[in-house]
């Protein structure tokens, strides 16, 4: 069954939490999740993702990196860390800010709703 319920997806560049090279990534945000894949075949052929970085409350910026000149910045407070993507150019990633940004305000808006 092909998952087609996404907001957004694409390749971004991730750099490696240990390793610190930029890699190509499949990424694909759904509500509060960001996963991502080591392709976009791993996607389609229901691979488990290599990684998900749940974006309730995280922040995300343009971040400045002579590697990659469309980088951005996700920092995951609840797990004190902090994950750097880049994208093919600054539409993309002008798009990536904004759908990342929006869905990590998704929690406080579901319990506003809850407490009303």
């Amino acid at each position: 069954c092909f998952r087609s319920s996404h907001s957004r997806r694409g390749v971004l560049k991730k750099r490696g939490w240990y390793n610190l090279s930029w890699k190509d990534r499949y990424f694909v945000l759904k509500g509060q999740q960001l996963e991502y894949y080591s392709s976009e075949g791993a996607f389609k052929g229901n691979e488990v993702a290599k990684g998900n970085i749940n974006l309730r409350d995280c922040h995300v910026s343009e971040h400045a990196d002579s590697e990659c000149l469309w980088a951005f910045a996700i920092q995951d407070v609840m797990q004190n860390r902090t994950f750097y993507c880049a994208a093919l150019n600054e539409q993309e990633r002008a798009m990536w800010i904004s759908q990342i940004q929006q869905a990590s305000k998704l929690s406080s808006r579901m319990e506003s709703n809850q407490q009303d």
